[in-house]
């Protein structure tokens, strides 16, 4: 059999145990053996670490100061490394249980084949102690059965003060290896990171761990991560996806790496964001309690398929492909959102609905939208914009011509508009959360107050700029840059602008001679706003120039990192 550790026989003192015919994958709708079904000798999880009440177990105890203040430093005696044969075993699963340890998981695929087991997978353990007594208390389990194998590693419960042990795993694949079963890492207290592992196609991939799991890529048919961390990264997947976590945050990029529709996507988390770029599936689920839902949902299905967004105290924004069902629900929230139907040429009725009791609804959908229709608030005002050609202006896929097209289609001349369209990505630093203005429209000779949020992945310094260009049909009429601090100061901001949410709260005066213009779904980060806004009125609008005007904004900070972009296209009736 080809599990194997690399150490001599005599360091099975120190608590290495092989076990052969072990019962190892009993999958259940979690993933793991029931807590019923488990013995010491029998089962999956029989010593997994996640009791009854996982979720009771804080993170602040992980993150207080005992670990801080102990630094382990003796090596643990027993092996190290392990080496599995993916030709004999298609799953492979690693447990750490015992609350006295903490670490990280390092999982990557080897990037040469010069090795001699360069077909194997490599599993490195390193363990450190505080004191040498504690060499006893730590031992490893290997376990194999059928095409399964199980790594285990065996820690305290806990241990006293000021004493603690360091687990460390780096799991490396082998270059070679394109398919893989299904991989399951089961940990406590211990960080879970990646490097590339897209080039394998995994077919269940389910992680836990109380910290964070960052992902890098990965690609499997379904993904299931539970966390009391944050979830973020990039994932690939065909079927399922799931994340759960608790008071963290979810900001992820998720595609698809077939031409199918996922089955099910599942965000769940509480008093945090969800966030990211996400694939249509056939039921779309993101769920937070207090926290703020910000998605870019994209694809076509079919068969139908129905989203659903719920939070309590929070905002719901974002972009939504719309084939079936979208129903969104807050309860002290903002509703901002753009609908687009992915499915304009099946004759079916569309259901979309969204309520709010003491905040407002702004929502832009198709003109090809027939359906049922449902907005509800108590305390706030509801407002539906609609636009040509299934929303296609908001396309982020549209070329530029296209998108000239389409802004003529759209806004015929000597209409009197203006449109400020939100032209970020998902790598730009800046998130927007919500926008409101009042009124809306703006009115000749009246203040337009304007209330946003939004977040900041990383703090943004000195330095940072806005590239600023004003065209005339296709005349460029302005190009220069505009230093970001000096701008956020005319806000009452100031530099640097620190990691985290973002809030703004400004007046704007129109000029009574300007024509009537009109703002409509206005969706961009908060200084970025005051900038667009400042120079049309000022610039523009005071010299009286009439005309179809483009303008154009990107904000970059000072080592060329994209910020934000923003698009505003205003037409002035002669």
């Amino acid at each position: 059999m080809s599990f194997r550790y690399v150490a001599p026989q005599a360091y099975q003192k120190y608590g290495y145990t092989p076990v052969q015919n072990d019962k190892i994958i009993d999958i259940n709708e979690e993933g793991y053996t029931p807590t019923d079904e488990r013995s010491s000798m029998d089962g999956l999880a029989a010593q997994q670490p996640f009791p009854n009440n996982y979720f009771m177990i804080r993170k602040e105890f992980f993150d207080s100061n005992v670990w801080s203040m102990c630094k382990p430093k003796v090596p643990w005696k027993g092996p190290k490394e392990f080496e599995i044969d993916p030709k004999e075993f298609s799953n492979f699963e690693m447990i750490i249980t015992g609350n006295a340890s903490q670490g990280n998981i390092y999982v990557s695929q080897s990037s040469s084949e010069q090795s001699n087991f360069s077909s194997l997978i490599n599993v490195s353990v390193q363990i450190l102690l505080s004191h040498e007594s504690l060499q006893n208390r730590v031992s490893v389990i290997s376990s194999y059965d059928s095409s399964n194998c199980r790594l285990q590693v065996m820690t305290p419960g806990n241990v006293s003060f000021p004493n603690c042990i360091s687990v460390n795993v780096n799991i490396t694949f082998p270059k070679s290896l394109k398919k893989f079963g299904n991989f399951f890492i089961n940990v406590i207290n211990h960080h879970i990171n990646d490097d590339n592992l897209d080039n394998i196609t995994f077919n269940y991939i389910n992680w836990k761990s109380i910290q964070s799991i960052k992902a890098k890529s990965i690609k499997a048919r379904e993904i299931a991560i539970q966390s009391l961390g944050n979830i973020s990264g990039n994932f690939y997947i065909d079927k399922t996806l799931k994340f759960k976590t608790i008071d963290a945050r979810i900001d992820a990029i998720v595609k698809s790496f077939t031409n199918s529709t996922p089955e099910s996507i599942c965000l769940l988390t509480s008093n945090s964001i969800i966030q990211g770029s996400y694939p249509f599936a056939h039921l779309f689920e993101g769920h937070t309690s207090n926290g703020k839902i910000y998605l870019n949902v994209t694809g076509k299905s079919q068969r139908g398929g129905k989203i659903i967004l719920t939070t309590n105290n929070g905002n719901i924004g974002g972009r939504y492909d719309v084939s079936s069902e979208w129903h969104a629900s807050t309860s002290n929230g903002n509703i901002n959102v753009k609908l687009s139907l992915a499915n304009t040429t099946v004759d079916k009725l569309i259901r979309i609905s969204g309520k709010t009791s003491n905040g407002h609804i702004n929502t832009l959908v198709s003109d090809l939208y027939k359906g049922r229709f449902r907005l509800q608030t108590s305390n706030g005002k509801t407002n539906i914009e609609v636009c040509a050609n299934a929303c296609a202006l908001y396309n982020s896929h549209n070329t530029k011509l296209e998108e000239q097209q389409l802004l003529a289609e759209e806004f015929p001349v000597n209409n009197i508009f203006e449109t400020i369209t939100d032209c970020s990505n998902d790598n730009d630093i800046l998130i927007i959360e919500n926008i409101f203005i009042s009124p809306d429209p703006p009115r000749r000779g009246e203040n337009v107050y304007i209330n946003a949020s939004g977040f900041l992945k990383k703090t943004v310094g000195f330095g940072s700029y806005v590239d600023l260009t004003v065209k005339l049909g296709l005349i460029k009429l302005l190009h220069q840059k505009l230093d970001l601090c000096e701008q956020v100061e005319k806000v009452d901001k100031s530099c640097p602008l620190k990691e985290g949410e973002q809030y703004l709260e400004t007046t704007v005066t129109l000029p009574k001679e300007i024509p009537f213009v009109s703002i409509h779904n206005i969706n961009l980060q908060a200084f970025s706003i005051f900038v667009l806004l400042s120079f049309i009125n000022n610039s523009l609008l005071s010299n009286g120039i009439k005309g179809k005007y483009t303008v154009e904004a990107y904000v970059y900070t000072i080592n060329e990192e994209r910020i934000t972009c923003l698009k505003a296209n205003v037409m002035f009736k002669p």
